[in-house]
């Protein structure tokens, strides 16, 4: 479960603060499917990249399963990155030079793909109708 506690994330752009979050409190169940809506600039990023540890909260605190982000060192939150959450941007920010299973296949680079991980990628992009596109490159 992710539990967001009174959180707010406040931005300094010269002298002007900018409130991008103002104190938000929800509770996300594990395995529930969960939709973020609102009109551009209202935080919906802001608050996806507090709970991805991406970024910290001004003030406030996000839990994952009772323990906070923001109590985790910085190789802690990678770990918790690399193993738990995962982020489509609306820019694909795809390697040029890798193909499309390699790009799906980056975050296990650092532990080493083997051919479980390579199968998974192919049936993940099969599944999504873009199985045409395996070795092509973006």
């Amino acid at each position: 479960m992710i539990q967001v506690r009174d959180v707010s994330r406040v931005y300094r752009r010269g002298q002007t603060l900018i409130h991008a979050l103002r104190s938000v409190t929800c509770d996300i169940e594990t395995g529930s499917f969960n939709v973020l809506v609102g009109p551009s600039g209202s935080g919906k990023s802001t608050l996806l990249y507090l709970i991805g540890g991406l970024d910290e909260p001004t003030s406030g605190q996000i839990l994952f399963d009772g323990r906070a982000l923001i109590a985790m060192s910085r190789r802690q939150r990678d770990d918790f990155r690399r193993q738990t959450v995962g982020f489509i941007f609306q820019s694909f920010n795809l390697l040029s030079n890798l193909t499309a299973v390699e790009n799906v296949l980056v975050p296990f680079m650092p532990q080493g793909i083997g051919p479980s991980q390579r199968s998974e990628a192919v049936a993940l992009l099969n599944a999504v109708g873009l199985g045409d596109r395996l070795e092509h490159r973006p």
